[in-house]
């Protein structure tokens, strides 16, 4: 079985280098695009991770029920064992 590695946290400079650092993709070559977004995504997934929680907390604190009920509700979205009758068929009345 493959080891999997955490990619260690980058610091914010790294991670948020200011606006002078960003350019518009070429939007004309899609591989070029397609790989550097997959390559940021590698390359800072730890930071996407921490910020995606701290998000996740700081509005579950601020409104739990909100939170609680999205949850509730986003669940019942989810694949897994079906309730109820598992019937395939169909009866039409002719």
């Amino acid at each position: 079985m493959a080891k999997v590695e955490q990619t260690p946290l980058r610091s914010w400079e790294d991670f948020f280098p200011g606006w002078e650092m960003f350019c518009k993709p070429d939007g004309k070559d899609l591989t070029i695009w397609s790989n550097r977004v997959v390559s940021n995504l590698l390359y800072y997934q730890t930071n996407y991770i921490a910020i995606a929680l701290e998000a996740f907390i700081v509005v579950g604190c601020l409104h739990p029920e909100r939170m609680f009920a999205a949850m509730a509700l986003g669940s019942d979205h989810l694949p897994g064992p079906q309730c109820g009758p598992q019937s395939t068929k169909t009866s039409w009345a002719a």
